[in-house]
């Protein structure tokens, strides 16, 4: 067992094992014979010193932010893509080592941690906000495939089921291509939680499209009974009048809360 007190730090460098954590060096980031600040072949900030502490240095809530931002990075950042990130997060610690003695003791740390804290936040959004944009075209792509085999499965649906079953089937596809079009033209405002992990984000963008058809089929019921729209009903080629009340449907967020008011109104009428 190493002893702390003596060891020198310094002797260091990049491939060697700190025999203080057992971890393999990567990058030294700060080292003097007290202390050392790096990155470890796994990508993760390490530290250690023999420093005794006062009770005012206040390095532990630089390393606190440090180290929470840190994990950001990991929930985000795949495949090393945040190292850089990382080693501006380090250069935090080592800034708080280098001004240990001095009465401005986390000035500096924090503003290179606040920074790379800003940074961090609007890589995330980026990363996350395509993670949403891509479910969702996925998705779309889905939609505008099962759209297409609705139509040259047509006469085999009318056939087997009714003109009604193709005329829903039409309107709720129609419904998730209207969403993907909501989704596209409100990404540069979809504002991520950097702090969810990305596959809600995924499942946020399907969820969208998911709604889309949804909101088609409530169209189409609200249409047909004369619940909503049922006017409709009565106006030349009104397939088509429907299919593009799906597509609308599908872009708006307002209509579906419309409809749903509606139904109720109906229900409640005919208590």
């Amino acid at each position: 067992m190493i002893d702390i007190s003596t060891f020198d730090f310094s002797t260091l460098n990049a491939g060697d094992t700190d025999p203080t954590l057992n971890k393999v060096i990567k990058t030294v980031m700060y080292g003097t014979e007290c202390c050392i600040v790096y990155i470890d072949v796994n990508n993760d900030i390490q530290w250690a010193d023999k420093i005794e502490r006062m009770e005012d240095d206040k390095f532990g809530l630089i390393v606190n932010k440090m180290s929470y931002w840190e994990s950001i990075c990991n929930k985000v950042f795949k495949d090393g893509t945040g190292y850089e990130n990382k080693t501006l997060l380090a250069e935090g610690a080592a800034r708080a080592y280098a001004n240990i003695n001095k009465a401005d003791k986390t000035t500096e740390a924090n503003e290179i941690l606040d920074i790379t804290i800003d940074k961090i936040k609007v890589e995330a959004e980026n990363i996350l906000r395509n993670v949403y944009v891509i479910s969702a075209l996925i998705s779309f792509v889905i939609v505008s495939i099962l759209f297409v085999l609705e139509q040259l499965l047509k006469r085999q649906i009318i056939s087997n089921f009714s003109y009604d079953w193709h005329t829903v089937l039409q309107t709720a596809m129609i419904g998730g291509v209207g969403a993907f079009v909501s989704a596209i033209t409100r990404a540069k405002d979809f504002k991520p939680e950097i702090v969810v992990d990305a596959k809600i984000h995924a499942l946020d963008g399907v969820l969208r499209i998911v709604l889309g058809v949804i909101t088609g089929v409530f169209i189409w019921l609200g249409i047909k009974s004369n619940l909503a729209f049922g006017f409709l009903n009565s106006v030349p080629k009104s397939q088509y009048v429907i299919l593009f009340m799906g597509l609308v449907s599908g872009i708006s967020e307002r209509i579906m809360p419309t409809i749903v008011k509606q139904f109720e109104s109906k229900a409640d009428s005919e208590k």
